[in-house]
Parts: structure tokens; sequence; C-alpha cells
């Protein structure tokens, strides 16, 4: 073997190589929920506004007792084997500003309580829950080991504000991916 031909082999392997390598990214597909191929929903008192680059759910509410308001996206997550799951959220949630009475007294603001969870596509089975952070308004960013029994089935993906008296409250979701490795 000439000096050309080993020149020539040592190549052939560099590009073949390389060319291996879009294929094993491409086994970890990575979904972004909060993109607009994605319809989120809003539950009870939640308003819902949503972009490319984030999520708002907003909950404004007088009510005096426990309210569980929500954004929610059905979504199925398929894979051909079952794989380990991730879910990486950024998000910010706040609570602000209480109830003015007729007499002009500020009512004590009662902090929201925050959750993320998966159920099963008719709502009646939870699969997994997890609290979210209280933030007071600064992004954190958290990821959650999920079960693989999410995959190849019709879920219900939420994000829960549960309120318990007067105010407003925010989960601002700037990211919202889906790992499947």
């Amino acid at each position: 073997m000439n000096l050309s031909s080993s020149s020539l082999i040592s190549i052939s392997i560099i590009i073949l190589i390389t060319n291996q390598i879009p294929s094993v990214l491409a086994q970890v597909p990575e979904i972004n929920l909060i993109s607009q191929e994605y319809k989120w929903e809003p539950f009870g008192a939640a308003k819902i506004s949503q972009n490319d680059t984030g999520l708002n759910i907003a909950v404004r509410t007088d009510f005096k007792d426990e309210l569980w308001s929500r954004g929610f996206l059905p979504i199925q997550l398929n894979s051909a084997t079952n794989r380990s799951l991730n879910l990486n959220l950024e998000y910010a949630s706040n609570s602000v500003e209480g109830k003015v009475s007729q007499y002009g007294a500020i009512a004590s603001l009662q902090k929201a309580k925050f959750q993320a969870e998966f159920r099963d596509k008719n709502g009646d089975k939870m699969l997994w829950s997890s609290v979210l952070n209280s933030t007071e308004g600064q992004p954190v960013n958290q990821t959650f080991d999920l079960p693989s029994n999410l995959i190849n089935q019709q879920l219900e993906f939420r994000l829960y504000i549960m309120t318990n008296g007067p105010g407003q409250h925010t989960l601002d979701v700037n990211k919202a991916d889906i790992v499947i490795h």
C-alpha cells in the first residue's frame, strides 16, 4: 500500500466517523413544549399567553378558598424503546398584591403553590407530579427525572397555580423541554 492509498483510507474513515455523529445525536430527541407547535389551554381562573420564547400562566383571583387553576397541554411522547426521560424547566413563579377591602385595608396575601404534573389523557390518573419552587419572580432551572411509563401514550401535561386566597399569581416558563435518552 502506498502513501496515497493509506491517506485515502484515513480520510474515508474520518468521513465515515463524522457522518455517524449526526445519527447518534438524532437518537436523543428533545421536545420543546412551549414552541408554537403546541397549543396550551387554560383551566379555572388561569389566563394563558404563549409565544416562541415563553409561556405565561396568570391567575388573578379574589376567591378566598382553595382554587386549582392550570395551563395544560395534550401530548404524546413516542419512542421505539423504553428510555429514560428528563423534563427541563426554566421558570419564574410569583405571587403579588392582596385584595383591597372596602375599608382600604389590604387583605393578607396568600402565596400560591406551583406544581408540574403528567396525567393520562382523560385526566383520571396521575402518572408523575412534582412541586415547583416558589421563586419570587427569579428564574430557576430544574431538571426532573420522569418515569418511562409516560412513553407511547396520550398524556396531559399540567402546570398548576394553586391559590388559597386573593392575589395575582404568575408562572413564567422560558424553557420546557423533554429529553428522551
